[in-house]
C-alpha cells in the first residue's frame, strides 16, 4: 500500500464536477483506492462518498492505494487533484449525467 497527501489548491475545492471527474479517473484502476480528509475515509470510486468529504480549498486529503497498478493510480490521481481547474472539466452530456446518477444510486 502506498499513500500521498495532497493540498487542494482549487479555489472552489472538490465540488461535484471535479469530484465526478476524479471518481471516473479512479474507476479506471484495479487497485483499491481510499481518500481521507481528517479522520474520515471513503472509497474513492464512489461519487457521493467523495463528495461528502466536503473538500475545500486548502484541505489536505490523503490517497491510499493498494493493488497491482497502485503506482500508476497514485501518480495519475494525485496529479489530477494537484493540477485540475474547473475550466478543464467538460460539461456532462445528458447520457453521462444519467449514468453518473445511476451509478451514484447503486453506491
Amino acid at each position: 500500500m502506498i499513500s500521498k497527501t495532497i493540498t487542494i489548491t482549487s479555489p472552489i475545492g472538490l465540488h461535484s464536477r471535479l469530484a465526478a471527474g476524479f471518481v471516473e479517473q479512479a474507476k479506471r484502476f484495479h487497485s483499491e483506492i481510499k481518500m481521507q480528509r481528517g479522520e474520515i475515509f471513503c472509497n474513492a470510486k464512489e461519487f457521493l462518498k467523495v463528495l461528502k468529504l466536503s473538500v475545500t480549498q486548502d484541505s489536505q486529503v490523503t490517497l491510499w492505494v493498494e493493488g497491482d497498478d497502485e503506482e500508476d493510480a497514485l501518480a495519475q490521481l494525485s496529479h489530477y487533484l494537484e493540477t485540475l481547474t474547473d475550466q478543464e472539466i467538460p460539461m456532462l452530456d445528458d447520457d453521462e449525467a444519467a449514468l453518473l446518477l445511476q451509478n451514484a444510486k447503486k453506491s
